[in-house]
């Protein structure tokens, strides 16, 4: 699928994702660092992923049944 393709949702989503991951290296680089406890980034990763998932949920929820989702 080429990049003109993409709706504005799957575009924004893709950012997401990447905000996502972006998150989860700071949260690494501050749990080894002793910055933060081991639970503390279990938490703080368990609770980026669900807004993840929520934004997900909200920006496909309009897909036609029968479209590939990502």
């Amino acid at each position: 699928m080429s990049e003109e393709e993409f709706s504005p949702e799957e575009v924004l989503l893709e950012a997401n994702i990447r905000e996502f991951s972006h998150t989860v290296s700071l949260i690494c680089a501050l749990e080894t660092g002793g910055k933060i406890t081991v639970d503390e980034a279990y938490n703080l990763i368990k609770q980026t992923w669900n807004e993840l998932a929520i934004s997900r949920k909200n920006l496909l929820a309009d897909k036609k049944p029968g479209q590939p989702e990502l």
